[in-house]
């Protein structure tokens, strides 16, 4: 199964390639919405998104737009934004589920499993 990360941290980027390396899923990172808006017309089965690209709300709008383009798999928060009303705003956007910053592996793994097996 194909997963998008879309990410500009190339070491939160990396942490996400390492883990799947070994998977039978493929992963395609996207540095911003300009580099991740070809790759929808894969169909990804999931969609992880940092939800501060570039430090502004990018990624809040890149969600929003996702759901009213009618993507219906899961689209993960992958964010440092921590406070409840924060995580909130991720999930207003579209965003299926938060993975707050800094994750352990296991968090990762555990958001992974229950939307690709």
């Amino acid at each position: 199964m194909l997963i998008l990360y879309v990410e500009d941290d190339p070491t939160d980027a990396d942490l996400v390639a390492r883990y799947l390396r070994n998977s039978p899923h493929q992963l395609k990172i996207a540095k911003n919405v300009d580099e991740a808006t070809p790759i929808l017309s894969e169909e990804p089965a999931l969609v992880l998104v940092d939800m501060m690209l570039e430090r502004s709300r990018e990624g809040f709008e890149f969600v929003h737009h996702l759901r009213e383009q009618g993507y219906t798999h899961p689209v993960i928060a992958v964010t440092a934004l921590s406070l409840p009303a924060e995580k909130e705003q991720c999930l207003e956007a579209g965003c299926t589920e938060v993975l707050t910053k800094p994750y352990m592996i296991d968090q990762l793994a555990g958001v992974m499993n229950k939307y690709l097996l």
